[in-house]
């Protein structure tokens, strides 16, 4: 226990030093960073085998494993799309202008019809 306790200790200052030594060759790095990098090393680690053991456990039971929480939501329905006023009152003022003639897509032919696509 006891020479556990010390190798975990070496660990940890070989840890704080090397991070130390980064933070001492970056010469415009804050400092007061160092802090939370230091508590990040206990936390994160604590976290990372609370993960590790959890996907072991699965992966041995042979389930899969989601996201949990996450709920897919169904898809949105398309809307149909609405008229332009604009639009509709340039083809009328078109039609207008050209007594009514049109191409086969509905659009007069006339010069103002490329106004009224362009719209």
């Amino acid at each position: 226990m006891e020479k556990s306790l010390l190798f975990f200790l070496g660990f940890l200052l070989i840890d704080i030093l090397t991070c130390m030594v980064a933070f001492a060759l970056e010469r415009k790095e804050d400092w007061t960073l160092l802090i939370p990098v230091l508590l990040q090393r206990f936390y994160y680690r604590q976290l990372m085998y609370v993960v590790l053991f959890r996907s072991v456990k699965e992966a041995v039971s042979g389930r899969p494993v989601g996201w949990r929480g996450v709920e897919p939501e169904a898809p949105l329905r398309p809307t149909k799309p609405r008229a332009n006023p604009l639009l509709l009152k340039a083809t009328e003022a078109a039609h207008t202008l050209t007594g009514g003639a049109s191409d086969s897509l509905g659009l007069c032919s006339c010069p103002l019809s490329f106004l009224v696509v362009t719209f």
